[in-house]
């Protein structure tokens, strides 16, 4: 589909092809991504980019096992006192054939 077709479509048409395109090149950038990783940790040059490839050690902690043990519900006044909101829009758009 080119350009000119794509700016005819209707609204969720569109967005459904762009989402398409995007989830093609997605799995071709995990594919280089994958590539670069097996190249080991360091520094890798191509002709127009560099990447660099970085191990490190992620440490999370289970806050929500730390407030069960502690007897601290979410709803608890010292829970809320450290607890931030935002709102989040989501839009789903699917293949109408599934």
């Amino acid at each position: 589909m080119n350009i000119h077709t794509m700016l005819d479509l209707h609204p969720a048409d569109r967005l459904g092809q762009l989402r398409a395109e995007i989830a093609c090149l997605e799995e071709l950038a995990e594919l280089e991504r994958a590539k670069l990783i097996a190249l080991g940790d360091g520094d890798h040059n191509g002709l127009l980019f560099h990447a660099k490839v970085s191990l490190a050690d992620r440490k999370t902690v289970g806050w929500q096992a730390i407030c069960k043990q502690l007897g601290v519900s979410k709803d608890d006044e010292i829970a809320k006192q450290h607890t931030t909101s935002k709102v989040i829009i989501t839009v789903t758009v699917n293949s109408r054939g599934k």
